[in-house]
C-alpha cells in the first residue's frame, strides 16, 4: 500500500464505532514508528486496500486522508482527501504498512474547526484520559486503564504552534478547560456538567482535578490501611472529592465497606466525599438535586434562570448523553 495519512474524520470515526484509536496499533517490529508528512506525493488506494483498513479500523467509505496541497487531491469512492496546509511538527504514527495515522494533537485541532466548544472539551478530556469512548458501548463496557494518547501540555504546545490555521481560537478555548487523566467518560462528562462556566451550561464550579492523590494523616492511613486516595473529581480549594459510580458499582457488601472506610479517611483529611450514580449525571432533575449540594461546599446558590443558560445547557446535555 503507498503511503496514505488518515485525517481527523476517520480517525474519530475509528474512535467512536470501534472503540479503538489507530495509534493504538503502532506497528514497529523493525518497520519506522512516525513518518513525516511529506509535501510531495497522491494517495492511491485499491478496492482490496479499502476493505482491508475498513475491517481493521472500523471505517466506512470514503476513507478521508489529509494532502499537502490541492493539485493532490484524488477523490474517488474509496477516498476523500483534504488538504491540510498547516505545520505537522507532530510526527505521524505508523499504525499499519504505508498507513499513517493522523497524531492526536492535529486531531484536536482539525476537529475544533466543527465541533462546539462541548464537544471539543469532550475530545480533549478523551484523548488526555485513560479510556477510549465508545457510543455504542453499554456504560459498564469499555477500555480502561490505557496510556493517555497525549496530554494538555502536548496539545497546547502544537495549538500555539499552529498559529492562524483554522480551529485554533476555538481549540485554545477548549484547552483552557480540559484535565489529565480523567479514567472514563463518564468521570469527563461529570467533570463538564460541574466545572464549565454557566455559559457553556455548567455549574461554574470550576474544573476539578482528576483522580487526583491525597495523602492520609495517621488516623486515615489506619481506617484504609493505606498512606492515600485517589479522587474522581478533586477540588482541594474547598476539599472536595465528587465520585462518579456507574452501573456495576456497590454490588457487594465488601464495596460499601470500603467506600465507608475510603470517606471517613479522607474526612480525617478534610474532605467532603459526594457520590454521583449514573441516574443521577443522565437525569437532568436529579443532577440538579446533587448539585445544590455541592453548591453548599462552594457557599454559592444555584440560581440559573437566563435563556442562554438553558440553551446551553441542553447542548451540553446532549454532548453528555451522546
Amino acid at each position: 500500500m503507498e503511503n496514505i495519512y488518515l485525517a481527523y474524520q476517520s480517525m474519530q470515526q475509528a474512535l467512536q464505532i470501534e472503540g479503538i484509536y489507530p495509534t493504538d496499533r503502532v506497528i514497529g517490529r523493525g518497520r519506522p514508528l512516525t513518518c513525516a508528512f511529506t509535501n510531495d506525493f497522491t494517495p492511491k488506494l485499491t478496492a482490496s486496500e479499502a476493505e482491508y483498513l475498513c475491517a481493521q479500523f472500523g471505517l466506512t467509505l470514503p476513507i478521508h486522508v489529509l494532502v499537502p496541497h490541492a493539485a493532490y487531491r484524488r477523490n474517488s469512492r474509496y477516498l476523500h482527501c483534504h488538504v491540510w496546509k498547516g505545520s505537522t511538527a507532530a510526527p505521524f504514527p505508523c499504525i499499519d504498512d504505508g498507513v499513517m495515522a493522523c497524531p492526536p494533537e492535529l486531531h484536536f485541532l482539525m476537529m475544533a474547526q466543527e465541533n462546539n466548544i462541548q464537544q471539543q472539551v469532550q475530545l480533549g478530556f478523551d484523548l488526555c484520559g485513560t479510556y477510549v469512548r465508545n457510543a455504542f458501548w453499554k456504560e459498564n463496557e469499555g477500555r480502561y486503564d490505557l496510556t493517555p494518547r497525549t496530554n494538555t501540555t502536548h496539545l497546547d504546545e502544537y495549538v500555539k504552534s499552529q498559529k492562524g490555521a483554522n480551529g485554533v481560537r476555538r481549540a485554545q478555548l477548549a484547552l483552557s478547560y480540559v484535565q489529565d487523566n480523567a479514567r472514563s467518560p463518564k468521570e469527563t462528562d461529570l467533570a463538564m456538567g460541574l466545572g464549565l462556566p454557566c455559559v457553556y451550561g455548567g455549574e461554574s464550579f470550576g474544573m476539578p482535578l482528576m483522580n487526583q492523590e491525597i495523602l492520609l494523616p495517621e488516623d486515615g492511613r489506619k481506617l484504609m490501611g493505606s498512606s492515600r486516595c485517589w479522587c474522581d473529581l478533586c477540588w482541594p480549594e474547598v476539599k472536595l472529592d465528587v465520585e462518579y459510580n456507574g452501573y456495576n458499582y456497590h454490588r457487594g457488601r465488601t464495596n460499601t465497606t470500603h467506600d465507608r472506610a475510603r470517606e471517613l479517611a479522607l474526612a480525617t483529611a478534610g474532605y467532603k466525599v459526594i457520590t454521583f450514580s449514573h441516574a443521577q449525571l443522565m437525569d437532568g432533575d436529579q443532577f440538579d438535586v446533587v448539585v445544590k449540594e455541592i453548591a453548599k461546599c462552594f457557599n454559592k446558590k444555584v440560581l440559573h434562570t437566563s435563556k442562554k443558560y438553558e440553551e446551553q445547557r441542553k447542548i451540553l446535555r446532549e454532548v453528555i448523553s451522546g
